[in-house]
């Protein structure tokens, strides 16, 4: 099963922000059925972003029905409000996310645990809550509002007004760790062709600016539940003019087998 991805870094504010606009092949979480329960990963969500033990959040998640918890919200998602619906009989929900007109299927939820749930109209855009069953009201809704966030433990400090002047280079580390019961093979990343002042390694000695999944940096191979160390190094030109807001993809493919 092939999953590509992209995760959008804010460097300008030397920043992680959110990874909007992921582009992948099959679906962005896959479970059968679309769950996602205990701590087991599927399919996208296998691959998850972690600073020092902790998860990288990309969108900051607010609002949620009785018994519901937004644990992470896939960057395809988007800013803005989506909803989650609990059905008639309390033991299911669905999502829309922010602009879509249809919501995804009835995910049963009966019982405590994490579990994922889709849009209607792209299973790209989801959502891991964590649900306590004996929470969940019949009928119950809630608005979900999605916004990014900046200033997320990736790279470090703003660079101050001497380093913009005078032109900065800092490095720093990501774990990529697999979240999942299956190997994540084939890891391949790349650059989006607008990034600029970006580099990656897999070593944080030799960088490469690959602009395209041909080129792209061969990550190799993570075990389930195992983890490998993703480096990016930012350069700010002498001179650069002030931007907290600058996105930087980075895209991600790999194989589940």
């Amino acid at each position: 099963m092939a999953v590509n991805g992209d995760v959008q870094w804010g460097l300008g504010s030397a920043v992680l922000v959110n990874s909007s606009g992921v582009s992948i092949t099959v679906f962005w979480a896959l479970g059968a059925p679309w769950i996602l329960h205990e701590t087991e990963g599927l399919s996208g969500d296998a691959l998850r972003f972690e600073k020092d033990a902790s998860e990288i959040v990309c969108l900051a998640a607010a609002g949620a029905p009785p018994g519901v918890v937004v644990l992470r919200a896939a960057g395809k998602n988007g800013e803005g409000s989506g909803r989650i619906v609990i059905n008639s009989s309390g033991d299911g929900l669905r999502w829309r996310a922010p602009g879509s007109s249809i919501y995804g299927d009835d995910v049963a939820a009966g019982d405590d645990g994490e579990y994922l749930l889709f849009d209607g109209e792209d299973f790209h855009k989801f959502l891991r809550v964590q649900v306590y069953a004996a929470r969940l009201e019949p009928d119950a809704w809630s608005e979900v509002e999605l916004r990014d966030i900046y200033g997320n433990q990736v790279a470090g400090e703003d660079a101050t007004a001497e380093e913009a002047s005078t032109g900065d280079i800092s490095e720093h580390n990501v774990t990529l760790r697999n979240a999942s019961f299956s190997t994540i093979a084939d890891l391949l990343a790349w650059l989006d062709p607008t990034t600029t002042g970006l580099e990656i390694s897999d070593d944080g000695e030799t960088w490469v600016s690959p602009t395209t999944e041909a080129t792209a940096l061969d990550l190799g191979t993570i075990a389930a539940h195992d983890s490998s160390p993703f480096y990016l190094r930012r350069t700010i030109a002498p001179g650069a003019e002030s931007d907290a807001e600058i996105l930087n993809h980075v895209h991600f493919r790999f194989d589940l087998t």
